[in-house]
């Protein structure tokens, strides 16, 4: 089964060792090098993946890959997973595997098995020559999902998806551009997070700062007027960068991290 929980993600700005909190700067080099940012609303909830891996021998439906050439034939098996494995979605046990179907009980949308096989051909993966697994993450979100949860909607759960990574073994994450997560909520009847940009990384400073009332609570059905505050933001580039080491370029930035009147991003700071 796919061990893939999400990368975390770093603060944009660096901390001060002493007091902990946010200083003017670039934690990351990198990040001054970029012009331009997709930034989207961060939701406080729980990381869901919804995975589609290959297996060898027979499975849910039709589906099939065989591997030209010979005779081995992969399956699909399409799971729904907390973070990591062994964390479990709410209302399911630790340890025990919701099944497909649960995404359809628990976030209120469609049965996940035949919109992963429509995002897998979707993304052109049915013509390649072996078996590519995918994995969109989202937030799940609601009452009694963390403390916010009831202020981004009054009844059920729901998923917005954020990030798509097709994996191949032996070869690196491949992160898709954010086309393909519209894709990806398409296919699977969910929404995205909020997104807006491009932006440059002062811009985005600036407006979490000033702050903002909360899009997915405003889209869920709140009055805008009482949305609750925006949690913050994650920010990425489109199409995905890499550094060195393999990881994508993106960041975080919350809220409740910055003081106002400060010049963050004044100028350059490394």
């Amino acid at each position: 089964m796919i061990e893939y929980p999400y990368p975390k993600t770093v603060n944009l700005l660096p901390r001060d060792p002493d007091t902990h909190g946010l200083v003017a700067g670039y934690r990351d080099p990198i990040h001054a090098q970029v012009g331009r940012w997709l930034a989207t609303e961060k939701v406080d909830g729980t990381n869901v993946r919804v995975c589609l891996e290959w297996e060898v021998g027979w499975g849910w439906g039709d589906a099939r890959f065989v591997v030209e050439g010979t005779d081995v034939t992969f399956c699909p098996v399409i799971t729904v997973r907390g973070r990591t494995d062994a964390a479990p979605l709410p209302g399911h046990r630790p340890g025990k595997d919701p099944g497909p179907g649960s995404i359809a009980e628990w976030a209120g949308t469609d049965d996940p098995r035949n919109g992963m096989l429509a995002l897998w051909r979707s993304l052109g993966l049915d013509t390649l020559e072996y078996p590519v697994d995918v994995v969109a993450f989202g937030e799940g979100y609601g009452p009694g999902i963390k403390k916010a949860g009831a202020g981004y909607r009054r009844e059920g759960h729901a998923l917005r998806l954020f990030d798509v990574v097709t994996l191949r073994e032996g070869r690196p994450p491949l992160w898709r551009p954010w086309s393909d997560v519209e894709l990806a909520a398409r296919c699977l009847g969910v929404r995205t997070v909020p997104a807006f940009g491009p932006m440059t990384a002062q811009e985005i400073v600036g407006a979490v700062q000033r702050g903002f009332r909360s899009i997915v609570a405003t889209e869920d059905g709140n009055d805008p007027r009482y949305a609750p505050p925006g949690e913050g933001v994650v920010a990425r580039t489109d199409p995905y960068l890499y550094v060195w080491d393999g990881r994508p370029v993106r960041w975080k930035l919350k809220t409740r991290d910055l003081e106002p009147g400060v010049e963050y991003l004044s100028e350059h700071k490394y």
